[in-house]
C-alpha cells in the first residue's frame, strides 16, 4: 500500500545499505498522533566482524543528535519496547509519544562488548498531527448493476501496532472481514474488507467507514471517516399508478392515469393496459394517459422499463359509480303457485354507490299501486293481482325492474253454457251446446249431463257437444 496512503505518510522509499556494512533501515518520516503510541519499524546490519557481539547485552539507543552515547541518550527503550536485536531488529514501540518531540532521530547500538555504534547515515523525521487521516476506500466510486457482488476496502494507518484503530461499516451491508497489513516499509495499516450484493436499496445512499483511533494518554478517542455513495443501476420498482381526480367518479367521466416508479437509469417506456377479467388489453403509452372509465372497464396498471429491465404496477381499480342496473326481480317459491298464497319477492340490481331505497309495485293494467319497501316483500297473491315490479335508487339515480307476472293458479269459476242457435227451436232440432270456463291451468275436462227430474243422465264430453231437441229432453247441464 503507497506510503501516502498510511497514517505515518511515511516516504515510498527506505533507508539502507548492504549487507556486511553497518546501516540501518526505517522510515524517513513519521507523523505521530499526539497523544498516541507510535511504532517506528526498524532493522540494521552490522560489519561481518560484529556479528557475533549480538548479544543479550545490546541495547538500542534514541536522540536528536548523531554524536551521542548511552549515558546522554534521550530516549533508552527497554528491552520490552523494541524487537530482537540478536535478529537484527531494532523496531521500537513508544508507548508515551509525549517523549518524543517534533525532530529527527537517530538509532545507536551498545553492547557490553566491542560492538557500539551510531546509525548517522539514516534518522526518521517525527512530526506530531492532532487529527488521524482519513481512511481510504477502495474502490474510491462505485458504479455497478443491481445484483452484482461488490467488495469494499477500508484501509487506515495502524501507527501502533498494539493499538491499531477499529473499523466500523455504516450500514453494515454484509459480512466483514478485517486484517492488519504491512506496507513496504514495514509500517502496517488495519484493513477491512467488506462483501454484498448491490441492491436498488443502496443507491444513493452514503456507505463510510470509520477509524476509531484510542489514545493512551486517557484524551477522548479521535475519529477519521471516508464514505462514497454508491450508483446503482436497476430496473424499475416500486411502480405505482395515481388516479385525478381521486375517489369516485360518475361513470364515462374523464380520468387522469400517472404511472409512477424509481429507476436508474430512468425509465424510457411507459405502457399502459386495462385488466379485462384473464385479459390486458393494450390502451396507450407515456407517463400519464387520459382515458373514460365505465363501470365493466375500471381497472388498469402500468409497466415501466429503461436499459436494465422493466416492472409492472399492481392493477387500480377506479370507484366507478352508477344508478342501479339490471334489476330483476325474483319469486319464490318459484313456478306456478295457488291462488291466495303467500310469496316472497326480492329486487336484485348493480349499483355503485349500494341502493339505499327499494320500492314495490302492483301493476294493474294502466296503474301502478304502491304496496311496500325494502329488498324483499311478502304479499298474498290473487288471480287478479298477480303483476309486480321493482325501483331501486342510490346517490346517482334511480332504475326500474321488468314487471313480472307470477303464475297464481286456480280452478274453474264462472262456467256458462251457450246454445246454438239461440232462442226457441222446433222440437227434433240439432242444436250445439257449448261449455265456457276461466280457469288456470286450463281445463282438461268437460262433461255433459241431461237432468230429468232429479235423475242426471251423462251424454258427452267435450267443450261442445251437438244433441237433437225433444219435447222431453230439455234440461242440459254440464
Amino acid at each position: 500500500m503507497a506510503g501516502t496512503l498510511t497514517f505515518l505518510l511515511i516516504s515510498s522509499l527506505l533507508q539502507g545499505a548492504l549487507c556486511g556494512t553497518f546501516n540501518v533501515t526505517m522510515p524517513q518520516n513519521i507523523n505521530v498522533l499526539r497523544g498516541s503510541c507510535v511504532t517506528i519499524p526498524c532493522s540494521f546490519d552490522v560489519e561481518s566482524k560484529f556479528e557475533n557481539n549480538l548479544d543479550d547485552t545490546c541495547k538500542a539507543c534514541w536522540s536528536d543528535s548523531t554524536s551521542f552515547k548511552s549515558e546522554n541518550a534521550k530516549l533508552k527503550p527497554t528491552k520490552e519496547m523494541t524487537g530482537d536485536l540478536t535478529k537484527k531488529d531494532c523496531t521500537t514501540t513508544f508507548n508515551n509519544a509525549n517523549l518524543l518531540k517534533s525532530t529527527k532521530y537517530y538509532l545507536r547500538l551498545e553492547c557490553d562488548n566491542t560492538l557500539k555504534y551510531t546509525f548517522t547515515k539514516a534518522g526518521v523525521d517525527i512530526s506530531f498531527i492532532d487529527d488521524p487521516p482519513l481512511p481510504t476506500l477502495t474502490p474510491s466510486t462505485l458504479e455497478v448493476e443491481e445484483g452484482a457482488s461488490v467488495s469494499l476496502t477500508c484501509s487506515a494507518p495502524a501507527p501502533c501496532w498494539s493499538h491499531p484503530p477499529a473499523l466500523t461499516w455504516s450500514p453494515n451491508l454484509g459480512q466483514s472481514q478485517e486484517t492488519l497489513q504491512e506496507n513496504q516499509d514495514k509500517t502496517k495499516v488495519r484493513t477491512s474488507v467488506m462483501s454484498f450484493t448491490a441492491s436498488h436499496l443502496h443507491h444513493g445512499n452514503k456507505i463510510s467507514c470509520t477509524a476509531v483511533y484510542q489514545k493512551q494518554d486517557g484524551s477522548p478517542d479521535v475519529t477519521a471517516e471516508a464514505s462514497l455513495t454508491p450508483d446503482i443501476s436497476y430496473s424499475p420498482k416500486n411502480i405505482t399508478v395515481s388516479v385525478r381526480p381521486s375517489g369516485p367518479v360518475p361513470e364515462n367521466s374523464n380520468v387522469s392515469l400517472t404511472c409512477s416508479t424509481n429507476a436508474n437509469p430512468a425509465v424510457r417506456n411507459y405502457t399502459w393496459y386495462r385488466a379485462d377479467g384473464d385479459q390486458e388489453t393494450f390502451i396507450g403509452t407515456g407517463t400519464s394517459l387520459n382515458i373514460k372509465v365505465f363501470r365493466d372497464r375500471r381497472t388498469f396498471f402500468c409497466k415501466a422499463g429503461n436499459e436494465i429491465g422493466d416492472g409492472r404496477s399492481s392493477s387500480i381499480q377506479i370507484d366507478v359509480q352508477y344508478s342501479p342496473k339490471n334489476i330483476t326481480v325474483s319469486v319464490s317459491p318459484s313456478g306456478p303457485v295457488p291462488e291466495n298464497s303467500n310469496v316472497s319477492l326480492t329486487c336484485s340490481t348493480n349499483a355503485n354507490p349500494a341502493v339505499w331505497n327499494y320500492t314495490w309495485y302492483r301493476a294493474d293494467g294502466d296503474q301502478e299501486t304502491f304496496i311496500g319497501t325494502g329488498t324483499s316483500l311478502n304479499i298474498k297473491v290473487s288471480r287478479d293481482r298477480r303483476t309486480f315490479f321493482c325501483k331501486a335508487e342510490n346517490e346517482i339515480g334511480v332504475g326500474r325492474s321488468s314487471s313480472i307476472q307470477i303464475d297464481v293458479q286456480y280452478s274453474p269459476e264462472n262456467i256458462t253454457v251457450s246454445v246454438s242457435p239461440s232462442g226457441p227451436v222446433p222440437e227434433n232440432s240439432n242444436v250445439s251446446l257449448t261449455c265456457s270456463s276461466n280457469a288456470n291451468p286450463a281445463v282438461w275436462n268437460y262433461t255433459w249431463y241431461r237432468a230429468d227430474g232429479d235423475q242426471e243422465t251423462f251424454i258427452g264430453t267435450g267443450t261442445s257437444l251437438n244433441i237433437q231437441c225433444l219435447q222431453r229432453q230439455t234440461d242440459i247441464f254440464l
